[in-house]
């Protein structure tokens, strides 16, 4: 099973993530799912008047799936938020790599909170150009880079950099608005925020090239989706081939009967690591 990213499938692609992007980019105070909307973390970010407090602080990171593995310092990563509303930035990259070292420190685990660090500055600086750290934004990054490698490229993608993460976003999305589907779709979705409630309405807030950028995160996510199916589909089937070769094998062999399908299924297919 494969996916036509480029061709056929494109435009199921390109109409999951417009809806996906205009269901999360609610107006403020709009539940979506249980959680806060895109359009309330901007609005929180963005504001001069109302202080970040821990439990918005905690509510962000599980709302973003940055709890599942990670237990965070809730004050620090409060402290951290506020400090970004007086802050410029020039260089998104490295600045997202300073955010992620000093959230490593707010995590009980250390490193660096590449992840964390990229979804709280889109949202706090959507005037900057931030790509978000995403496992299936990478998985569709990787693949797009290795499909079409950039000019001058020398050896397959580095999955682990952020760097090497953001050029290759940044020229995915600058070959995506030279597509008309993309260009009519970001359009599209840009119309519709421009004349809705929130932040996003405002272009001086919240320019065009953040909403392109967004669309473009939706229809990664969606990629990388499809992509991470694809390889379970594939190594569920060579586990069912490696299967069936085992049983023939025993059933053949002389004196033996086949043994039962569930102790060889158990002997194959290994639980993955939690």
């Amino acid at each position: 099973m494969t996916f036509d990213f480029s061709g056929e499938d494109r435009p199921d692609f390109l109409k999951l993530a417009a809806e996906d992007m205009l269901k999360w980019c609610a107006p403020p105070r709009v539940s979506v799912d249980g959680r806060a909307s895109d359009q309330s973390w901007i609005c929180l970010f963005t504001s001069q008047n109302s202080p970040i407090t821990e439990e918005n602080a905690i509510r962000f990171l599980a709302g973003f799936q940055l709890t599942n593995r990670v237990k965070w310092n809730r004050a620090s990563v409060a402290r951290l938020m506020m400090d970004l509303r007086g802050q410029s930035i020039c260089d998104p990259v490295l600045t997202t790599i300073d955010l992620a070292g000093k959230l490593g420190i707010a995590a009980d685990k250390g490193g660096q909170q590449i992840s964390a660090a990229s979804k709280i500055l889109n949202f706090a600086k959507p005037g900057a150009e931030i790509f978000i750290w995403d496992r299936l934004a990478r998985l569709s990054a990787r693949y797009r880079y290795n499909d079409d490698p950039p000019p001058g490229a020398k050896g397959r993608y580095r999955d682990n950099d952020y760097k090497a993460f953001h050029d290759a976003c940044r020229r995915i999305l600058d070959k995506e608005l030279d597509r008309d589907d993309f260009k009519a779709t970001a359009a599209s979705v840009t119309h519709r925020l421009r004349n809705g409630a929130g932040p996003m309405a405002d272009p001086a807030t919240v320019p065009d090239r953040f909403i392109q950028r967004r669309l473009l995160d939706k229809l990664m996510f969606w990629e990388g989706k499809s992509l991470e199916i694809c390889e379970t589909l594939r190594k569920a089937e060579a586990d069912m081939r490696d299967l069936k070769a085992r049983l023939d094998m025993r059933a053949h062999s002389p004196g033996g009967n086949a043994p039962s399908a569930l102790r060889v299924a158990a002997s194959v297919v290994q639980p993955s690591p939690a």
